[in-house]
């Protein structure tokens, strides 16, 4: 029978750490702990979804290759303010080409500097939001 807890241990190499703070190590252990809490719990509900009523908890290897893969594509779930900055510089792209009117640009001082405004607007969290995505 297992105990209270299960100890999970894993060697890296020196090398791959050689240049990384005591901060940073720490760091990097606290993720490591929180992915592997991620997984597990991403095993759950996919063992959950799997199992008929009534049947017998039983988390397989399969589960744990399968919360992997779901957890890969869940773990770089955006938040709402990324999700909305994405939103909008769609949003003021799509208005910067409705709004395009050269003659209008050209003549027109006051709609210059609202295009402009929103072409650089647009330009603006286009760039955000791919620095975040790290693109």
């Amino acid at each position: 029978m297992r105990g209270t807890t299960l100890e999970i241990k894993y060697q890296v190499d020196d090398s791959l750490t050689t240049n990384m703070t005591e901060g940073a190590l720490e760091r990097l252990v606290k993720q490591s702990e929180a992915h592997t809490l991620e997984i597990i719990k991403e095993a759950e509900r996919v063992e959950e979804s799997l199992r008929e009523h009534g049947a017998k908890i039983e988390i397989t290897e399969n589960t744990i290759f399968q919360a992997v893969r779901r957890n890969n594509t869940q773990f770089y779930k955006k938040n709402w303010k990324d999700i909305l900055t994405r939103i909008c510089a769609e949003v003021f792209l799509l208005l910067s080409g409705i709004l395009f009117d050269y003659n209008k640009i050209s003549n027109n001082i006051i709609y210059f500097i609202v295009y402009f405004v929103i072409i650089t607007i647009a330009i603006v969290l286009t760039t955000i939001t791919y620095i975040k995505d790290g693109k």
